[in-house]
């Protein structure tokens, strides 16, 4: 104990006569563990915890790759999402996410969201309902359709006060007025912090094959292995480099929802995998 306080009585002398140093010292030590808690509980969530998704070990998601740039997980353009769509035999249902960030107006008062964009049937492809209302139609994915639009749960509770009846009323997202037709539950935010989500088609759909921004997640087959999955999507994805000049050197793989949402460290920095 003698040792203890004489221990703490000299840590203080030290501090008072250098505060400046030691406040810095106590900044980054601080800025350290925040850091690895974050980490730990990031890994903890993707790779201890089962996902929370319908059959998790069936969702994949799909990117581009273009070696001699060193692209490995590259973004995917809305012309190549349907040509995938269309050619490849795998995949049971697939689905894209653009990220936006979306101003919501409220009594004349603005704020700022992130958001995402997504197609009609991606919340069904992952297997979340909403809390309250509906998920989107396929009809309201098309160009020209009626504007409508999905709300986190947070942002209801926060924007408006959790009123049940906001369901089915307008509110204006980035300057024109879109119907609520939903809810979604509760710490759901998909993809990262997403708060609000549209459909992507309508805004999307006059992209072309140069602009690679989507995030595109499927669900294979049951009959349809990991490998089986990253042939037939590399061999399409070859067959449209051969015939769009837009295309040229570009290929593509599928990883597991699993690394996907896993945090990228330096090769360095890699946690260990929890053993089996």
């Amino acid at each position: 104990m003698d040792t203890l306080l004489q221990d703490l009585r000299y840590a203080c002398r030290s501090f008072l006569s250098r505060p400046g140093f030691s406040a810095l010292m106590v900044a980054c030590l601080a800025l350290g563990i925040g850091v690895n808690s974050t980490i730990f509980s990031v890994v903890d969530t993707v790779s201890i915890r089962p996902l929370p998704f319908r059959a998790p070990d069936e969702l994949v998601s799909l990117h581009t790759t273009r070696l001699a740039n060193g692209i490995q997980r590259g973004s995917v353009s809305y012309l190549d999402f349907q040509s995938w769509k269309t050619e490849t035999q795998s995949f049971a249902a697939m689905a894209g996410v653009s990220g936006r960030t979306m101003t919501v107006t409220d009594r004349d008062e603005s704020e700022r969201f992130l958001g995402a964009l997504v197609t009609w049937n991606l919340f069904p492809l992952l297997g979340i309902d909403p809390v309250l209302g509906r998920q989107f139609r396929e009809d309201e994915d098309q160009p020209g359709a009626a504007p409508v639009v999905l709300l986190s749960h947070g942002l209801w509770q926060r924007k408006f006060l959790g009123d049940p009846s906001i369901i089915g009323r307008p509110i204006t997202v980035n300057g024109a007025p879109r119907t609520v037709v939903g809810i979604m539950p509760e710490q759901f935010q998909f993809p990262q912090f997403a708060q609000l989500w549209i459909p992507l088609v309508p805004i999307e759909q006059a992209s072309d094959r140069n602009t690679r921004n989507l995030l595109i997640f499927a669900r294979t087959k049951p009959s349809a292995s990991l490998e089986n999955a990253r042939r037939d999507i590399s061999s399409v994805a070859d067959r449209l480099a051969s015939s769009f000049r837009e295309n040229d050197g570009w290929s593509a793989t599928a990883i597991t929802m699993r690394d996907e949402l896993m945090p990228r460290f330096p090769p360095d920095q890699m946690p260990a995998r929890p053993k089996s």
